[in-house]
């Protein structure tokens, strides 16, 4: 089946709008701001809203595109509303942040029913929880020598983990314990391809330090100096995280995000910090003793644009595993944690295979 879209034309443009695509449309007199998934945003678009809608329901039913009009200047998406608040405001995740829109309370009466009636509801409105960090994490919150903050959730490896992302960018002017005891635990940090350890702007197969020809450690030879004994895990020289605290501190295995996922119970949160307004992610909580850690969804990035792909969407986070089988296409891979916000709200994280020169975050671990 084709994809939903509209066609508008204006004096000087043509717009194709893919309706699965679109977040939301605000009306400015005659003019309208249309607000895409892709961080686009088409302003000032010489037509009335309700032109707009009209194309919209030419295309199929609201059940069919989950696009309508709410109150006199919006028309929203339904699929793509992470929250509806208490003062009226609908949210919606843009450009890596919670875009608050404060509508009338009958336009949100009318917001809650059609959304309450259409079956393939929307990937973020049965996520109404909203967490306090503070509250929960950092209530035990232990601390190395260092003052790094990590929690012991009981697992059966004795793995600890940090309360917050890696975010190390080199910089020398700023001790990192003294940076990240000012941090919040939902910042998403910095984000660095496998094996790197400096964050960049660019992350493309092209400009990607290592390759198989490169690193000796990844291959079946003899362990030497120059290799890990296993043949799979990142060097300490590698690991960004035991570069930027010291030991014990480093990127987690696969095994141990695997152990995370069979310990703990697993659920999408919004975060209320007065610094960086909502985040959202998942709150994973012990099973053996109720502890929890928060791993925000900062999405990953993988050209050279500043901006993360499926932020709010996505929790993804790089093991220090190599994957153990050369890729076909010559890219280089790793495993990772990956969990997705599915249609249901159901969280089902696991492991698995990422080309290495993408830029995810990091949760260091110590044991």
């Amino acid at each position: 089946m084709e994809p939903l879209t509209i066609h508008i034309t204006d004096a000087k443009e043509e717009y194709f709008i893919r309706l699965a695509d679109l977040l939301f449309i605000e009306a400015d007199g005659n003019y309208v701001n249309i607000y895409m998934t892709n961080n686009v945003v088409y302003q000032t678009v010489r037509i009335p809203l309700k032109d707009v809608l009209e194309k919209i329901n030419a295309q199929g039913t609201f059940e069919q595109h989950h696009c309508d009009k709410f109150g006199r200047s919006y028309i929203f998406n339904t699929s793509h509303i992470a929250h509806i608040g208490k003062d009226n405001t609908v949210e919606i995740v843009f450009s890596n942040i919670i875009k608050d829109i404060k509508i009338s309370s009958n336009a949100i009466n009318d917001l809650k029913e059609a959304m309450a009636k259409d079956d393939a509801t929307p990937q973020f409105t049965v996520c109404q929880d909203f967490f306090q960090l503070d509250g929960a994490v950092d209530e035990y919150d232990l601390r190395d020598k260092k003052g790094f903050a990590f929690v012991d959730m009981g697992l059966p490896s004795g793995t600890k983990w940090a309360t917050r992302n890696l975010d190390y960018t080199g910089n020398e002017d700023e001790p990192y314990e003294e940076y990240c005891s000012h941090m919040p635990p939902e910042m998403e940090g910095e984000k660095y391809s496998w094996g790197e350890t400096d964050p960049k702007w660019v992350f493309s197969k092209e400009v990607y330090d290592f390759n198989w020809d490169d690193a000796l450690f990844y291959s079946d030879t003899e362990p030497t100096e120059d290799n890990y004994e296993d043949g799979q895990t990142l060097l300490d020289k590698d690991d960004v995280a035991r570069i930027a605290m010291g030991k014990p501190w480093r990127i987690p295995t696969r095994e141990e995000w695997q152990e995370l996922i069979d310990n703990c119970d697993w659920k999408w949160f919004f975060t209320n910090h007065p610094i960086v307004e909502k985040r959202r992610g998942v709150l994973v909580t012990s099973r053996i003793n109720g502890k929890s850690i928060f791993l925000c969804a900062a999405g990953f990035r993988d050209d050279d644009s500043c901006k993360s792909k499926n932020f709010g969407v996505e929790v993804c986070y790089w093991s220090s595993t190599l994957h153990d089988c050369y890729s076909a296409s010559g890219i280089d891979e790793a495993y990772a944690l990956d969990c997705r916000d599915l249609l249901d709200n159901d969280c089902k994280p696991e492991v698995v295979v990422r080309p290495g020169y993408i830029g995810l975050p990091i949760r260091p671990v110590m044991s």
